[in-house]
């Protein structure tokens, strides 16, 4: 808790100071104190009984609460100078926060104090790590001897193997998002946590969640919550358009550029793009590749990104020639803003001009006028409801959250499994990775060893090899009883 304590001043060695002033070096010296601790503590979970962490930790507790007394310190000695005061509404209202921040920090201090008492010594810290390594090896041994007789082999090794297998599908996903960012360190992790809350929250595997978050983050610069939700979105718009991640996110990217359109619009523009394309069974790329290349013609015509994408999957639907029907539109359109007319009224208009006349001569009349030589195809598109100016304006608005809805009605209860087994890969892969940590040592002794074998097994016979193939037989029989005395 944070109280509002600007405004209260105090006097230190006859010298009066701000108290926030005064109380910003401890309250920098507990964040960087935080922050020390939370590297050790990673730290220590990859080396629990290091001694060097330990004592780092250690003197860390003890400095946070040194910190939090000198605080609480200077806070009771301004709320003291404070009640000695005239008791104005002001002072009085000064006296209540800080009484409140005091008893924030008191409490905090009793945590701190806790932490340090818990901790207890090195030594403590070190017995503590190997009695649970002894408990964990104990119960591993009373279960081995009583299933050894029926459980051991295969369900070891498929263990492994499942390991270290989901280990390595995870690690693809976290070595794509490396590939496209560059990130390191804490930037790093935190698109690794994004990559697992996906694939754990959305039917994909985890390379497509990492391309989607290394795509996100490189094309439009995100991080943190905003990353998550928009490479959400995007694994989502390509399973619903039979696309990949890395070109989706390439022309919503290129489109968006050409619009000028910034990268928090990019959810709506994803909706409007899925919509057009679920109404007029063009592909995106079709579509955004046709919005770019007119994308001059469009903004002139007063055009958003999205009504744009929404006109050209009408006309290519329709069949109706792009650059003359744009031509046409221009004219009308411009027409329309000398005289002073809104757009969404403009288009209305031309729409009732062409579809709504009661006399189709006319309408066609006026569809050559506009559209020239192509005006037929025109006035029979609008005829038969493939090309609709008025539903234009608004598609924003009217396209929102269709990503999301359209992907919630395909989900199916092997979508469900497909989430549980992304969260067994994710326990997996731990698991693998302890495993990988654990033989790298005795691989790389071996590998030389194996070198050398290669050599000898060269310069054998055909029938000196073929005889120690034929034992091999017998000896893989041995094989598991060897690998478990291992």
């Amino acid at each position: 808790m944070a109280a509002n304590i600007k405004g209260i001043t105090i006097e230190i060695n006859g010298n009066t100071t701000p108290l926030q002033k005064e109380l910003s070096k401890v309250n920098k010296s507990l964040k960087d104190t935080q922050r020390q601790l939370k590297d050790v503590d990673k730290l220590l979970k990859l080396d629990p009984k290091n001694t060097t962490l330990l004592q780092q930790k250690q003197e860390l507790l003890g400095k946070s609460v040194k910190d939090v007394e000198e605080k609480l310190k200077t806070e009771r000695e301004a709320l003291k100078q404070l009640q000695a005061q005239d008791k104005t509404d002001e002072v009085t209202k000064q006296m209540n926060e800080l009484e409140r921040q005091i008893i924030a920090d008191e409490q905090a201090l009793k945590s701190a104090k806790d932490q340090l008492k818990e901790f207890g010594s090195v030594g403590t810290q070190q017995a503590k790590v190997v009695g649970e390594q002894m408990q964990k090896a104990g119960k591993a041994m009373q279960d081995v001897g009583t299933n050894l007789t029926t459980h051991v082999t295969a369900p070891i090794v498929a263990a492994g193997g499942a390991a270290l297998a989901a280990f390595n599908e995870v690690d693809k996903g976290y070595d794509i998002v490396i590939k496209k960012t560059g990130a390191a360190g804490d930037a790093a992790q935190e698109m690794y946590d994004i990559v697992d809350n996906l694939a754990t929250s959305i039917p994909t595997d985890f390379e497509t969640a990492g391309e989607a978050v290394g795509e996100v983050n490189t094309r439009f610069g995100l991080t943190g919550d905003a990353l998550e939700e928009l490479a959400g979105q995007f694994v989502k718009f390509a399973k619903l358009n039979d696309t990949d991640v890395t070109s989706s996110v390439d022309s919503v990217q290129k489109a968006m550029e050409a619009f000028n359109v910034p990268a928090e619009e990019a959810s709506g523009y994803l909706d409007a793009l899925n919509k057009a394309a679920q109404d007029s069974g063009i592909g995106i790329d079709t579509l955004t590749s046709l919005t770019v290349n007119n994308s001059t013609a469009l903004q002139e015509m007063g055009l958003s990104l999205e009504d744009s994408t929404a006109l050209m999957a009408q006309l290519e639907k329709s069949g109706a020639p792009v650059e003359t029907v744009m031509g046409g539109l221009s004219k009308a359109l411009k027409k329309a803003t000398d005289e002073g007319v809104p757009l969404d009224e403009a288009l209305s208009d031309l729409q009732s001009t062409i579809a709504d006349n009661e006399d189709d001569a006319e309408g066609l009349a006026k569809a050559y006028e506009l559209f020239g030589k192509s005006g037929d195809k025109v006035f029979k598109a609008v005829k038969d409801g493939s090309l609709n100016f008025e539903e234009l304006s608004g598609t924003a608005t009217d396209a929102a959250g269709s990503v999301s809805d359209t992907f919630e009605e395909t989900l199916d209860p092997i979508d469900q499994w497909q989430l549980t087994l992304n969260e067994l890969k994710l326990a997996g892969a731990e698991l693998g990775a302890t495993i990988g940590q654990v033989l790298a040592p005795a691989l790389q002794a071996v590998a030389g060893f194996i070198s050398d074998l290669r050599a000898k097994w060269e310069e054998l016979s055909p029938a000196q090899q073929e005889m120690i193939v034929q034992i091999a037989g017998i000896v893989a029989v041995i094989g598991p009883v060897v690998a478990i005395i291992g």
